[in-house]
C-alpha cells in the first residue's frame, strides 16, 4: 500500500521518527512540498504552523483554549505574503529553527509530536503569540489524535493492516488520483473522497445514498470558489513522472479512521472513513447531505 513514498520514506528516517513518531515527518515532507508549490524560498516555523493548522483536531484544541479560527486566518493571511517567491529551479530549505525544534524534540531517538508542538508555540512570531499556550497545553492531547502509530513497511509504505480490503483499494486510488491531480504534490482528505466516488467497490451504493461524482466536482468547485480570494500564489507545475506524498492531513486522517473504528472494535469500514472525512471542515457538507 505505497501510500508514503519512498522520498517519505527517506524524511522519516531522517529524524528518526517510526512507529508511535511519524507525525513530525510528515510535517515536514507536507511543508516542504507545499512551499514547492507555493512558491517559498524557506520552510520556517510559522510556514510548519499553516501546515498544522488546516487540521481539524488542531483547530478544536486551538477553540477549547479560547482561540478562534478565524482570527488565526486572517493574520496567517497577513503573514505569508507574496515577497516569498522563487524560481522553479530552486528547492524550498529548511530553516535553521526547524532543526531547532527537531533537536528540542527527540526523545529516545525518536521526535516526538508533543514537545515538538511546545517547542513550535515558542518560535511563533509574536503575532501569533496567543496561540501559544493553547497550542501547547493541548501538546499531548494531539500528539495521541496526530501521531497514532500506523503499520508500515521498510519502504515507508503503509500496510493498513485492520482495514477492510475494499476500504484499503480505496487509499491506494486516492494516491493515484493524487498523483494526477493537476498542480497538487500531496494526497489530501478530498482525494480519499473522490477515490471513495470513483471506487468500483463504493461507487454504485455511494451514487444510490446521493453522492456521485457530479455533485462531489460541484461541490469542491463551490468549496474552491469560497477559499478563492486566499490562493494568492500562481500554482508550481508538478514535474512529470513525480509521485505524490501523504498529506499531514491525509496521515491524520487514516490515525482518525483507525481511531473510529478501534472505539467500534472492528476494521476500518466505509462508514469509519466517511466518519472520519467528515471532520474535514471543507467536505463535512458534502457528506452530511448524503442519505446515511
Amino acid at each position: 500500500m505505497n501510500v508514503l513514498s519512498a522520498k517519505l520514506a527517506t524524511w522519516l528516517d531522517g529524524i528518526g521518527a517510526g512507529p508511535g513518531g511519524t507525525a513530525v515527518g510528515v510535517l515536514l515532507a507536507d511543508a516542504r512540498l507545499s512551499a514547492k508549490l507555493r512558491r517559498r524560498r524557506v520552510v520556517d516555523p510559522t510556514y510548519l504552523f499553516i501546515v498544522l493548522f488546516r487540521l481539524p483536531e488542531v483547530r478544536a484544541a486551538l477553540r477549547r483554549g479560547g482561540v478562534e479560527p478565524r482570527d488565526v486566518d486572517g493574520i496567517l493571511d497577513q503573514l505569508v505574503d507574496d515577497d516569498d517567491l522563487y524560481t522553479d529551479a530552486d528547492e524550498p530549505t529548511i530553516a535553521p529553527a526547524v532543526d531547532g525544534l527537531v533537536a528540542a524534540s527527540r526523545v529516545g531517538g525518536k521526535v516526538r509530536l508533543a514537545p515538538f508542538l511546545r517547542a513550535l508555540g515558542d518560535a511563533l512570531p509574536p503575532a501569533l503569540a496567543f496561540t501559544r499556550a493553547p497550542l501547547q497545553a493541548s501538546a499531548e492531547d494531539l500528539e495521541r489524535a496526530i501521531d497514532a502509530p500506523l503499520a508500515h513497511q521498510a519502504d515507508g509504505s503503509l500496510t493498513l493492516a485492520g482495514w477492510e480490503p475494499p476500504v484499503r483499494r480505496v487509499i491506494a486510488l486516492a494516491q493515484a488520483v493524487a498523483d494526477r491531480a493537476e498542480g497538487s504534490f500531496t494526497a489530501r482528505p478530498e482525494h480519499a473522497l473522490l477515490a471513495a466516488v470513483v471506487s468500483p467497490d463504493f461507487r454504485d451504493l455511494l451514487r444510490r445514498r446521493g453522492l456521485g461524482l457530479t455533485e462531489l466536482q460541484a461541490h469542491v468547485a463551490a468549496v474552491a470558489a469560497r477559499n478563492g480570494a486566499r490562493t494568492v500564489r500562481p500554482l508550481r507545475e508538478k514535474p512529470a513522472g513525480e509521485r505524490v506524498v501523504t498529506s499531514l492531513s491525509f496521515h491524520t486522517l487514516l490515525v482518525r479512521a483507525e481511531r473510529f473504528a478501534g472505539e467500534d472494535r472492528r476494521d476500518v469500514t466505509l462508514g469509519h472513513l466517511l466518519a472520519a472525512l467528515r471532520e474535514e471542515d471543507d467536505l463535512r457538507e458534502v457528506i452530511d447531505r448524503m442519505d446515511l
